[in-house]
């Protein structure tokens, strides 16, 4: 039967569609304005001088993957540190973040100033990575949880330590310093409106974690053998024990499902390979058109079979990818795809990439027309030295011409440690070094890992790579 609607309800009906398709309309001619506009943009050629954050709204975070190796917050002369703990070292980073890209993004550094009056400052943050890396990295990484299409910065260098001295109050301007293991230093005002860190937000939240950061001092000079702001414990520190295993990769020839799933992951096809070459000790190399992959003792390791081929970035991300893009849109399309190489294999099984550790960005280097990315294994934030670097990857033209994986497992265990005071070890340094670190020596002998104290000269030329040349 026919349901009779009344004149009122088929007005009332009317006067709500009427505005609901002007929306629809307004929205749809929205979009393909959007589109039209996305598509005439001008590409760039790959140059890494200038960094943007274009690229990045979509993308997953990675801050994860570099963390400060030290942070230290004086307050009215008290001196706090925290290192050893990712994630108490992870949510202060975050509120210092912002302060790093209004540095980076909107300020002209001065190649000027004086690194003594962080060392001096009553008030100040200090900020130590685990290793030194361009300027342009350090912003990008800040400013990956941004969305605006504009911000802008220029490589200009390298940096190992960073001083934040906020201001007293909201119109004041916050300095920051910046300094290279090579001594090279810059200055940047942030004007006070874009201050994002004040003395009483560092108060509080030292009055949050007191109980797990420790007092420190500088070295200003007591050591001769260390630089100034070398920052040295005088609290006791207490570090979980390890177990670290070796030799990992020759363990994948015993399941040829996960061998298959990591052929995969460097872009192989197990249904069509050219030739398998088995070795004695149980290392094998596996070809095909695309690539080679081989399964050594303690390593994974791939290479592209010509120049024409190599692991696509574009189906690495599962999105388009163009070499011809801006440099940010390249580099951080690098840096993703790097990583997603990483959890790819993490997802077969994480006992390959590390187990319980953790990897951080250790190096960022580019030369003719090759950006290669090292990395580095860390447990909560304690660095595992000794060892060869945990991931190095090296992009040419949008494909992958080469990795590199080495697969140590760690696992973390409940008892904790004490090492000596990092006061008394610096006071029985006798040779020249520069930096003072705990860490975890690798040892694949021994029950239980412990961390400890090491000295290290700083190698310069380590990370040094010429950038937008």
């Amino acid at each position: 039967m026919k349901k009779n609607v009344s004149k009122s309800s088929r007005e009332i009906g009317s006067r709500i569609a009427v505005p609901v398709l002007f929306a629809v309309l307004c929205l749809l001619t929205y979009l393909t304005i959007s589109a039209i506009s996305g598509s005439s943009r001008t590409a760039d050629g790959f140059d890494l001088e200038d960094l943007t954050n274009e690229a990045r709204q979509t993308d997953t975070d990675v801050s994860d993957y570099l963390l400060p190796e030290f942070i230290g917050v004086t307050v009215k002369g008290v001196r706090s540190g925290i290192a050893g703990s990712v994630n108490i070292v992870s949510e202060l980073y975050s509120l210092l973040t912002p302060t790093l890209r209004s540095a980076f993004f909107y300020t002209v550094p001065l190649e000027e100033g004086n690194w003594e009056d962080g060392i001096s400052a009553e008030n100040s943050v200090y900020i130590k990575y685990h290793s030194e890396l361009p300027d342009g990295i350090l912003a990008l990484f800040a400013g990956m949880e941004t969305n605006s299409g504009s911000d802008t910065i220029a490589f200009r260098g390298n940096v190992r330590e960073i001083f934040i001295l906020p201001p007293e109050s909201v119109s004041e301007d916050t300095v920051m310093m910046t300094r290279s293991d090579s001594g090279e230093l810059r200055m940047y005002v942030i004007p006070g409106h874009k201050a994002s860190v004040g003395t009483g937000e560092l108060e509080r939240f030292v009055r949050s974690y007191s109980s797990s950061m420790t007092s420190f001092i500088f070295n200003e000079g007591k050591y001769e053998n260390l630089s100034i702001s070398e920052p040295i414990f005088t609290g006791e520190l207490s570090a979980r024990e390890l177990i670290m295993t070796d030799g990992t990769s020759v363990l994948i020839q015993n399941s040829s499902e996960e061998r298959e799933e990591i052929l995969r992951v460097f872009g192989l096809n197990p249904d069509k390979l050219l030739n398998v070459h088995s070795e004695a000790d149980g290392s094998a190399g596996y070809y095909d058109t695309r690539g080679i992959v081989n399964f050594r003792r303690s390593t994974f390791e791939y290479l592209r079979s010509s120049e024409d081929n190599g692991r696509s970035v574009s189906d690495i991300l599962g999105r388009a990818f163009s070499p011809s893009r801006s440099a940010a849109e390249v580099l951080t399309d690098y840096i993703h795809a790097a990583i997603l190489l990483y959890e790819s294999i993490a997802a077969v099984n994480p006992v390959y990439i590390g187990g319980e550790a953790d990897l951080m960005l250790r190096s960022v280097s580019s030369e003719n027309g090759e950006v290669t990315l090292r990395f580095l294994y860390t447990v909560n934030n304690l660095r595992i030295s000794d060892v060869q670097d945990a991931f190095r990857i090296t992009f040419s033209a949008g494909r992958v011409t080469s990795a590199v994986l080495y697969t140590m497992t760690v696992r973390i265990l409940a008892e904790r440690s004490f090492p000596y005071s990092e006061w008394w070890y610096a006071s029985t340094l006798d040779d020249f070094s520069s930096d003072v670190r705990l860490v975890y020596r690798s040892d694949f002998v021994s029950d239980t890992v412990s961390a400890e104290w090491a000295a290290e000269k700083l190698i310069f030329a380590e990370t040094e790579a010429e950038y937008g040349k």
